[in-house]
């Protein structure tokens, strides 16, 4: 009904994705760190001419695909706080319009 609220929808939009890569970003650090420790141990054993645990091959892997994943929704997360703001711009420009055309007939 104003430009005001198509404003404050899109802000409210914007800081829940905000809120999502937040969480993304905590969660990349943790597997970073998981990651680093994990590599840590496999070098560890290479170190000591020992041959690294099939586990801990797997645990390194997994730890990698998810920091990869992760990164991957960040970067898909920003893209759709681009895309609001660019619908939410749409929106506002045509209310615009719209309201100039309704006071341009009366």
């Amino acid at each position: 009904t104003s430009e005001r609220e198509i404003d404050a929808r899109r802000d409210r939009d914007v800081a829940q994705l905000d809120l999502t890569i937040l969480g993304l970003q905590t969660h990349l650090k943790q597997v970073r760190s998981s990651e680093a420790e994990l590599r840590r141990r496999v070098e560890g054993f290479s170190k000591a001419s020992k041959a690294v645990p099939d586990n801990l091959m797997e645990d390194l892997t997994r730890t990698t695909t998810d920091a990869t994943d992760t990164e991957r929704m960040i970067s898909e997360k920003r893209n759709e706080q681009e895309g609001v703001r660019a619908k939410y711009n749409e929106l506002r420009t045509r209310f615009v319009e719209l309201m100039k055309r309704d006071t341009a007939s009366r």
